[in-house]
């Protein structure tokens, strides 16, 4: 049996499989737009895994009228219930990931709907989800009020590099805090910062020498 001929007989499975990993990178795309660390491929993945685990279950484990074709397809629902409450987590009294959980959830159940071959329910909810979480990052301000950023430093010394990365992108040091348990894991509350420059300081700061890691905690709760 040759390829052409594979292809040919798998076709409706694959363009399933296809569907559901662009979908899922769609919405990873709107996460890791947001710096989110579950982006584009732990969207695409996802989705794609829960499309094949979907029509597995409809066309392999039920046969000749036995079995039920809709017992694999729940466990992926609760499955996803545990790496979701993975990007969920609590920093200065603030709930962060809840967004991030649903996408991952969403992403999920219309993996399920195209592994299905419901191809219009798929693309429909793709489009509604996509709007939905791109939408924060369109109606809110340009500017925010405060930014915290965690660094995370091999040396205390190293924290003037840090603040002279911040003077170039003009942004003001409100506040300037580190953990009691680690005083090498320092927190700076920042105002003034321009959105779109966000992704540059970021990236500056991870080039310093001396830093081991950059976390940016904004006040969204996604």
């Amino acid at each position: 049996m040759d390829f052409l001929t594979i292809f040919s007989t798998n076709s409706h499975i694959i363009v399933s499989m296809i569907f559901a990993t662009i979908s899922g990178a769609l919405i990873g795309y709107t996460r890791e737009k947001m710096n989110r660390p579950a982006g584009i491929r732990t969207h695409a993945i996802l989705s794609l895994g829960a499309s094949i685990l979907t029509y597995m279950s409809m066309n392999t484990f039920y046969i000749e009228g036995t079995g039920d074709p809709g017992r694999v397809t729940a466990q992926i629902v609760s499955g996803i219930g545990f790496l979701g409450a993975g990007t969920i987590l609590k920093y200065q009294n603030k709930v962060k990931g809840l967004t991030t959980a649903a996408t991952l959830w969403i992403s999920a159940a219309i993996g399920i709907s195209f592994g299905a071959e419901e191809y219009f329910i798929g693309w429909f909810s793709t489009g509604l989800t996509f709007i939905v979480a791109i939408s924060n990052s369109v109606i809110k301000k340009r500017k925010r009020d405060t930014l915290t950023i965690q660094v995370d430093l091999k040396s205390k010394k190293y924290i003037n590099s840090v603040v002279e990365v911040l003077l170039k992108y003009h942004v003001k040091l409100k506040e300037l805090d580190y953990e009691e348990s680690n005083d090498k894991v320092f927190y700076l509350t920042l105002t003034n910062v321009i959105e779109d420059k966000i992704p540059y300081v970021k990236k500056d700061l991870i080039l310093l020498e001396g830093i081991e890691n950059v976390i940016i905690h904004t006040d969204d709760d996604d």
